[in-house]
Formats: structure tokens, C-alpha cells, sequence
């Protein structure tokens, strides 16, 4: 189901929780501020979803844009496109959401939600013309394939943290990446 927000409501659910606890317990006790704070928040998978949205409401919030890094791995949806914006202008430009193109995890509920009406209790993806868009994430996504294209493909092992280590790992260091090396594109 969604929430008003349009957001999945478990996942917004759990970001809230982690929001309460992370303002409770560290910005108020620390009397951190947008301007003395750096976070970074990474999660996988259902941590993933809940990290789009908990970096999404701390930049809603107090957090700065160039001070937040949130990098989310084999994150499924967590939002509808009708009621929201990816980016907001940009705001949310620190979201990272890095996926193997293989992984069936990372792009649900999107593509079921479209097909079943998932959310909405109406199957309306066909009348409305926007089937497969409507879902979607917080911030950029990126799609990276492994080396053997799909060939073997393993339903579950695209979803593997494994699977985006081994890729990012294939990656030039950073001093290549940034001097324009060879290899830094995603497929």
C-alpha cells in the first residue's frame, strides 16, 4: 500500500523509525546542523528502500545537500512518479541507487505494481498509458551489468551484495575514474 506521500508504506514506515531515532539520539544531543554534519548512508535491498527515503526526509529537513552521501544497493521502488519528484532539482543529487540491470528485486514493486494495480486496488497501469513508469526511486539510479550479460543468470544472484561488489570492485581506482581511465561506464 502507499502512504498520502505516495511512498511505499512499510518502507516509509522503517525510514521514519530510523529518522526519529538518528534526530533523537544524535541531532539533538549533538546539536548537529546541516552545516556540521556529513552523513553517509548505505543499505541493500530493503535497507536500500529505507535509506532512499530516510536521505530523502533529511534533506527535506536539516540536512545539506553537499554534506549528505547515500548509496543504495539493489534498492527496490519506494515511491509512485505521479505524486513525487526523483531529484527535486536537484536536491536529491547525493542518492545513489546502484543496481546489477539482472536483479528482479530492484525494480519492484514498479513493474508488478504497474501490472497488478499494486498500491492503488485498481489495475489502472493500461488504461493510464504509463505502465512500467510509475514507480521509481528517490534521487539517480544507475544500472551496471556483470560480465556474463544475463547469460547465467541466477534469480537470486543478481540480488547478492556479492553482485555489486564484484562489479564496483572491477572498477578503476579513483584517482583512474577520475583522470578519465578506461571502464568507468555503466552498461
Amino acid at each position: 500500500a502507499l502512504n498520502r506521500e505516495g511512498e511505499h508504506t512499510g518502507f516509509s514506515k522503517a525510514a521514519d523509525e530510523v529518522l526519529n531515532c538518528l534526530n533523537r539520539d544524535f541531532r539533538d544531543m549533538h546539536e548537529l546542523t546541516g552545516d556540521n554534519a556529513t552523513l553517509v548512508i548505505c543499505g541493500h535491498s530493503r535497507g536500500g528502500a529505507v535509506g532512499n527515503l530516510l536521505a530523502k526526509r533529511l534533506l527535506d529537513s536539516w540536512a545539506n545537500a553537499e554534506r549528505l552521501f547515500c548509496y543504495n544497493f539493489s534498492c527496490p521502488d519506494t515511491a509512485r512518479y505521479e505524486d513525487v519528484d526523483w531529484t527535486r532539482d536537484g536536491l536529491y543529487n547525493g542518492i545513489f541507487n546502484l543496481s546489477d540491470v539482472w536483479d528482479f528485486i530492484s525494480w519492484m514493486p514498479g513493474i508488478l505494481g504497474d501490472l497488478t494495480g499494486f498500491g492503488t486496488g485498481l489495475i489502472t497501469s493500461f488504461n493510464g498509458g504509463e505502465a512500467f513508469a510509475s514507480w521509481g526511486k528517490f534521487g539517480r539510479s544507475y544500472w551496471f551489468e556483470n560480465e556474463d550479460g544475463g547469460a547465467n543468470i541466477d534469480p537470486f544472484g543478481g540480488h547478492s551484495y556479492m553482485s555489486c561488489l564484484d562489479f564496483f570492485s572491477s572498477l578503476p581506482k579513483l584517482d583512474e575514474f577520475m583522470s578519465g581511465g578506461e571502464g568507468m561506464f555503466f552498461r
